[in-house]
């Protein structure tokens, strides 16, 4: 998994209710998730290993999705993803809550 600012700027939802979260605090807001992106100086290398999808509805789902630490160690990342005509993701996907650890 790149550090590609603008890629997960275009999957994470529009607007002032968007929010992650990460063992140093949550983030609200699509630009300030942003700036946070842009301010950290990147994040640390990793693979997917294991990836879960419950649906939640036609135009919802929780992914949830264990990491690799190319250093070694596991993380884990769980996302809200909402479909909706004002997403700009892939078919309206967009991510609207996100935790990584």
């Amino acid at each position: 998994m790149g550090d590609d600012v603008a890629a997960m700027d275009a999957l994470f939802a529009p607007g002032p209710a968007t929010v992650r979260g990460d063992p140093s605090g949550l983030v609200v807001g699509h630009q300030q998730i942003h700036d946070f992106r842009v301010g950290r100086g990147g994040a640390p290398p990793r693979r997917v290993v294991d990836v879960h999808v419950q649906r939640l509805g036609p135009d919802a789902a929780v992914v949830v999705a264990v990491t690799a630490r190319l250093q070694g160690g596991q993380g884990l990342q769980t996302q809200v993803w909402r479909r909706s005509d004002v997403h700009p993701g892939p078919a309206g996907w967009a991510v609207v809550a996100a935790h990584v650890s």
